[in-house]
């Protein structure tokens, strides 16, 4: 298990497990900008830099054959273009 410590306000805190970093960045504590550091790093790196500690991609189920969309693209909450449709 790697041991982890993550940098607030200039100050290390840690360790933590890599399961409570998670944790921590999808209950809003830690953001991909916060700073993290393990053994065998050379510097502190941002979450965002540090594939291990990204959460993991949410895929939704394929869609049912003749389904259509539920919620129209201009109102669903995503980032990401529609697979079916290429809107954001």
């Amino acid at each position: 298990m790697d041991t982890w410590y993550i940098a607030i306000g200039g100050q290390q805190q840690g360790p933590f497990s890599q399961a409570q970093i998670q944790q921590g960045l999808t209950s809003g504590a830690y953001s991909a900008d916060t700073l993290v550091w393990r053994q065998g790093f050379a510097n502190w790196m941002p979450i965002a830099q540090t594939p291990e500690l990204q959460r993991p991609a949410f895929s939704p189920p394929p869609a049912a054959v003749g389904a259509t969309h539920t919620v129209p693209c201009a109102r669903r909450p995503r980032r990401k273009p529609c697979a079916r449709c290429g809107q954001a």
